[in-house]
């Protein structure tokens, strides 16, 4: 299965990505001082977006890669 490749390691991510805002957002109300409680939670949570969509986009460049490289394998074969 081609898609199996993409789809199971997205669904991990993804669910870890969906958790990690809310997680940290409620250990920041607990463990992090007011005063600077504001900065630290927009790097973080911008730093857990910006690591989402770089792991989305690894996992599409190596699916596209496999892809790519089976089609060109095969096409050199019927040569």
């Amino acid at each position: 299965m081609v898609y199996g490749n993409f789809y199971y390691p997205f669904n991990i991510f993804g669910t870890v990505w969906f958790i990690a805002g809310p997680a940290f957002i409620l250990s920041a109300n607990t463990y992090i001082d007011k005063w600077v409680r504001e900065s630290v939670v927009c790097a973080v949570l911008l730093f857990i977006s910006f690591g989402g969509h770089l792991m989305f986009l690894v996992s599409i460049a190596f699916v596209l890669l496999k892809q790519s490289s089976f089609y060109l394998v095969y096409s050199l074969e019927l040569f």
